[in-house]
């Protein structure tokens, strides 16, 4: 049997050991690589089949992932939950998504996009103070020191800043926005994406009373009306409102009716007592009463959400109604009623906003204990060092006055030793000379003596 020696054994176990670590990360790399390219292909199919993806991505642990395909695995789940009208209780997950790509990716398009989405998800929230806009900013920001920026980007990005300042009635804002949006539309060739900023632009003009501006963005709507049969709703409640505005309510009624019909036969009947109560309401700006009343009353018969803020108004509409037919028990019968629906309703505001602000109230005390923290944090770090600075220059003038004082007993040891040899020295002078002496007086009587 060949001998092998211990050094030769330790080689071998350590080659086949970096080895096996090799192929194991190369094992880890490549299912990393399968995992993001996967994402990938989904990430290009989130815009065209939002509810396919949202299933998809329930297929994965995200625990599973690296760090870098977990933060893709969180933004595409954010997107694919908005897309699929999912109810928001939390931005935890795109705020970690967020500061992930802050720290890894400063300048990439993903960034931006949990930016835009940090800002979409906590409007779907109901969050209206400025940290909705402050991440919005910091996208825009990115985005406009990008080389070769992506117009989808750019897209989504423009639309939710406009929209959030047409929401806030900073129309002139949303119009520089949208604007931008309008570019990145076509850039992006999207026909979709094209009549989607041209409505939003036709409303914002209309908004602030720019009629002649808004009847030039309803022509190029109405272009679409074969185009997308999917937005005839939106074209025709555009249409229906333009000539409300300019006092035709004949031609605003027709187009009303219109979508009442196209609503049925697409079948999205949700916002069908909407559309009734509107129909109502121009028959009573025509003063055909009988016709108001019964649309108004199909308007109450086909409320869907018992909870929601605006059905006083349609209670409202039928009191309305009754009162000009002199029916005034009825009229006053169903005043009542949308009274009671309304108190309801700003109750339910004001507990809203109740908690909002014992939300920031709550939020406020946790700031300020956490600023208190900080300044006591700041006091102690201070004191300690003001403390260690002392410590240091009382051990540098201990150390110092050490020294000196080694010097002065080093030069007195010197003194001490240089007297004692001195005084060796002259009593060996002294030896001496009683020597020589000794010795003269010795030869002086030789001398004599031979003498």
């Amino acid at each position: 049997m060949k001998y092998i020696s211990p050094m030769r054994h330790i080689l071998i176990i350590f080659f086949l050991t970096l080895v096996g670590i090799v192929l194991f990360i190369s094992c880890n790399r490549q299912e990393e690589r399968e995992a993001y390219e996967l994402l990938t292909r989904w990430d290009a199919l989130l815009e065209t089949q939002p509810e396919i993806i949202s299933d998809s991505l329930k297929t994965i642990a995200p625990n599973s992932l690296s760090q870098k395909n977990r933060a893709y695995y969180q933004l595409l789940k954010t997107i694919s939950d908005d897309k699929t009208y999912f109810e928001f209780k939390s931005d935890s997950l795109i705020k970690k998504t967020v500061d992930y790509y802050k720290l890894h990716e400063p300048s990439g398009n993903n960034y931006i996009r949990a930016l835009i989405y940090q800002g979409i998800v906590r409007t779907r929230m109901g969050i209206t103070d400025s940290t909705v806009y402050e991440p919005l900013k910091i996208a825009d920001k990115i985005f406009q020191h990008q080389r070769n920026p992506d117009p989808r980007i750019g897209y989504i990005l423009y639309y939710f800043l406009g929209n959030t300042h047409y929401s806030n009635n900073n129309l002139s804002l949303a119009s520089k926005y949208f604007n931008e949006t309008l570019k990145n539309a076509k850039l992006k060739n999207d026909t979709t994406h094209i009549f989607d900023t041209y409505l939003a632009i036709y409303w914002n003009e209309m908004t602030q009373s720019n009629y002649n501006k808004g009847e030039k963005y309803l022509d190029t709507l109405s272009s679409f009306f074969e185009i997308l049969p999917d937005k005839k709703l939106f074209i025709l409640n555009a249409q229906s409102i333009y000539f409300e505005t300019k006092g035709n309510y004949h031609n605003a009624l027709e187009l009303a009716k219109k979508q009442l019909s196209l609503t049925y036969e697409q079948g999205n009947i949700e916002s069908i007592s909407n559309l009734y109560f509107t129909i109502s309401d121009k028959y009573n700006s025509l003063n055909k009463l009988d016709s108001a009343m019964y649309y108004g009353q199909m308007a109450i018969n086909n409320i869907k959400d018992t909870t929601s803020k605006q059905n006083y108004l349609y209670y409202t509409n039928i009191a309305n109604i009754a009162e000009k037919q002199q029916n005034f028990a009825l009229a006053s019968s169903y005043r009542q009623i949308a009274f009671e629906i309304y108190e309801s309703s700003v109750r339910d505001r004001l507990d809203t906003q109740i908690m909002e602000l014992e939300k920031k109230y709550d939020l406020s005390e946790a700031e300020n204990i956490a600023l208190k923290s900080r300044q006591s944090a700041l006091l102690i770090a201070i004191i300690a060092l003001l403390l260690t600075i002392s410590i240091t220059i009382l051990f540098m003038l201990n150390w110092r006055n050490r020294r000196t004082v080694r010097l002065k007993l080093m030069k007195l040891e010197h003194k001490s030793e240089t007297k004692a040899m001195e005084a060796t020295i002259l009593a060996e002078e002294a030896n001496k000379r009683n020597w020589l002496i000794q010795l003269y007086g010795y030869i002086s009587n030789r001398l004599t003596s031979l003498q």
